[in-house]
């Protein structure tokens, strides 16, 4: 996931405008990208990058790179301790779909992607947007597994995605959708997995509201980031 962390200060390093979508508007903050692992009930962040603007192109970001460079290093990091850790399922916001799918390059077995009600499906033979397919969707309440909670499991066709399982899903008042890629599962064990993802959205909110100290420098920064992840976890 990435997050922006809210930064008043006019001197602590790595501090642009960036669109904050809990602010629903553009603010002044750091950019970080953080790759968790989940052990139990725990969430451990074990990749942590702030990122920075290119200089003379502010309106582009080198995110997508440096994830992937990322991703890469911790696959090789668990396969030289003797963990494939592709194998394990993954789950990430939207903004990662747009970026065709870098897990899928890494070999991951499992990847969870919550679907933008903007992007464009055809499912039954019927192409529109997801806004506009949630709202003919049957949900069945009693589905294996799945707890009472009203999903529908559908086969889709992205022109961004290709062929794609879409899990839709009741959460209170609003229908959430997730895309599935990899191996086939089905509606329960995509809604377990998708379900820890609440942990690290947690995780998130947490590290945005300890953030009292304010480091100059890029050292600084990382050492800010690394004391308050040290300090939830």
């Amino acid at each position: 996931m990435f997050t922006v962390i809210d930064r008043l200060g006019k001197v602590i390093s790595l501090t642009y405008n960036w669109y904050s979508g809990r602010h629903k508007k553009s603010v002044k903050g750091q950019n970080i990208i953080v790759i968790t692992i989940n052990v139990g009930d725990r969430i451990i962040p074990i990749n942590i990058r702030p990122i920075g603007k290119s200089v003379g192109n502010r309106a582009n970001t080198s995110k997508p790179q440096v994830f992937r460079s990322m991703i890469v290093e911790i696959v090789e990091f668990f396969k030289q301790n003797g963990i494939d850790l592709t194998q394990f399922p993954i789950t990430v916001d939207s903004w990662y779909g747009s970026d065709k799918l870098v897990f899928k390059k890494e070999g991951f077995d499992v990847i969870l992607v919550h679907a933008k009600s903007n992007y464009v499906f055809t499912i039954d033979g019927i192409k529109k947007k997801l806004s506009a397919h949630k709202k003919d969707i049957e949900f069945d309440e009693s589905a294996w597994g799945c707890k009472g909670i009203p999903v529908a499991r559908k086969t889709a066709e992205s022109p961004t995605f290709g062929k794609v399982i879409l899990l839709f899903f009741r959460d209170g008042n609003n229908i959430k959708c997730v895309m599935a890629f990899g191996r086939k599962l089905r509606a329960c064990e995509i809604l377990s997995i998708w379900r820890q993802h609440h942990c690290v959205e947690q995780f998130f909110r947490r590290l945005k509201t300890v953030h009292k100290m304010r480091m100059r420098c890029r050292e600084g920064v990382y050492a800010t980031i690394g004391i308050n992840c040290l300090h939830i976890c």
